[in-house]
């Protein structure tokens, strides 16, 4: 079974590269799963989340970190900035800082998940739970191509209609 991850996922990494007659060699190594949301990726499963651009969230249960990865060429650093300074209601175009990194939210993405998602017995989100990224360009959105970006992660988000 081949496995996908979905979503807005967060995950400490470090990806050491290792530079061989000219090829560059990658070797991920996964740190510390802060959430990560994994399903089945085979021909039967049917979609497990729908994702929605939206303008305006809420954040839930004081839910919402920012993060930034950093890539040091001979490696990448993924991790928690903090959450101070993230306020309760998220707005395109609010700029957002935490600590001395600051993005503009240019893009908010909702994802509503359809089933619950389980990994290891370990229950990742709830059939009608909603997580959003908060990101100042789609680039930013966290993937496992390696470079310098900053998001936000709120876990428990709720579209706001203004």
């Amino acid at each position: 079974m081949s496995m996908a991850i979905l979503g807005g996922y967060l995950i400490w990494i470090i990806q050491p590269k290792c530079f061989c007659g000219g090829a560059v060699l990658k070797f991920s190594t996964l740190m510390v799963i802060v959430t990560s949301i994994v399903v089945s990726n085979s021909a039967t499963a049917g979609p497990k989340t729908v994702e929605t651009k939206v303008g305006t969230i809420a954040v839930e249960n004081d839910s919402a970190t920012m993060f930034a990865e950093k890539d040091w060429f001979v490696t990448v650093s993924t991790g928690p900035v903090g959450k101070t300074g993230i306020p309760a209601r998220i707005r395109l175009g609010d700029v957002i800082s935490v600590k001395d990194r600051s993005l503009t939210a240019n893009h908010i993405i909702a994802t509503r998940y359809l089933e619950t998602l389980t990994w290891k017995g370990e229950v990742l989100a709830r059939a009608g739970d909603t997580s959003c990224i908060v990101v100042e360009k789609l680039t930013d959105i966290p993937s496992d191509d390696a470079r310098d970006r900053l998001w936000i992660h709120v876990k428990q988000c709720k579209v706001v209609s203004d």
